[in-house]
């Protein structure tokens, strides 16, 4: 199977460290993004939300409930987070990367991921799903941080 990838961006006029600290905020998800509860399922080996932190995200879509969890596997402050879905999707090998680069005063936000559909034949339907889903968070991600 091919890997799949999307790319989405959004632009906020908030400063990337304002972004960077709702990004990195984990329970502040279910405040401004599409997730019904957020949190952190276990902390980073040096504690909080940092490397090797395992967050879960609770939604409900088409009627089920979906709960994912996710690795955070790199930080570089006011510039990028990437993480690994664990679970909660029939997806294998997704990597998601937010990169923040100052813009005119602003932060341009990149929101990009890869991944293979566990199941043959769903790549396309999982493309479309995420490619929505991943820039209605980026642009909401992006309003957040503008009204702090």
């Amino acid at each position: 199977m091919s890997s799949c990838r999307i790319r989405a961006e959004a632009r906020s006029s908030a400063s990337p460290a304002v972004v960077f600290g709702l990004l990195t905020d984990v329970e502040s998800w279910s405040r401004w993004g599409s997730w019904e509860r957020t949190g952190l399922e276990s902390e980073a080996p040096d504690g909080g939300g940092g490397v090797g932190a395992v967050r879960r995200l609770e939604s409900v879509a088409l009627g089920r409930r979906i709960v994912s969890r996710e690795r955070v596997e790199e930080v570089v402050p006011d510039e990028r987070l990437v993480y690994a879905l664990l679970s909660g999707l029939p997806l294998r090998d997704y990597r998601g990367v937010v990169e923040l680069t100052p813009d005119d005063g602003g932060t341009r936000i990149t929101w990009s991921s890869s991944f293979d559909p566990q199941v043959w034949g769903t790549g396309w339907l999982y493309r479309a799903i995420l490619q929505r889903f991943v820039a209605d968070t980026a642009t909401a991600l992006a309003r957040a941080a503008e009204v702090g």
